[in-house]
């Protein structure tokens, strides 16, 4: 384990990347597919290579099962998910897989897209094990292209 993953912080980690995504994870929600759409681009813009991924059956039905970063909270997550998210897995990807993962904001939702007018939309980078370097990387490259990260509106900013 490196003592710090400060030098891993690479803002060109994206060239030559091939990034995977499974396209029915990404749903029908027309805010999720509009910032995934801009975020595919942004990948590629900056170098990386993105494939379309059809896994097995067996990966979708890992993604049913239980994850241990839930099972206490069950029914306040299902409920919290009902009320408030669209329908999608991949919030069960990381958990199930015990694959490391990074999540990096997209973009936050819009009057005009007819939902939660502020509601953030993530990306998450899933890795290899132990390769956590690579994955901090790519998704502090990815940061830098987009600076969608922004401060929630009741906090000031850290600076």
């Amino acid at each position: 384990m490196p003592e710090s993953y400060t030098e891993y912080l690479d803002p060109i980690a994206l060239q030559g990347a091939r990034i995977g995504y499974v396209p029915s994870m990404i749903g029908s929600n027309t805010t999720t597919v509009r910032f995934w759409e801009q975020a595919k681009a942004t990948l590629v813009a900056h170098g990386a290579t993105v494939v379309e991924v059809n896994p097995s059956a067996d990966f979708f039905r890992a993604l049913g099962e239980s994850s241990g970063s839930t099972n206490e909270f069950k029914h306040d997550l299902n409920v919290y998910i009902a009320n408030h998210l669209a329908q999608s897995t991949n919030l069960r990807l990381s958990p199930n897989t015990g694959m490391p993962a990074v999540t990096v904001p997209m973009g936050q939702s819009v009057a005009e897209d007819a939902t939660i007018p502020g509601a953030a939309v993530n990306l998450e980078f899933l890795g290899r094990d132990y390769d956590e370097g690579t994955l901090i990387g790519l998704s502090y490259a990815f940061e830098q292209a987009t600076h969608a990260r922004t401060s929630p509106a009741l906090y000031g900013s850290l600076d």
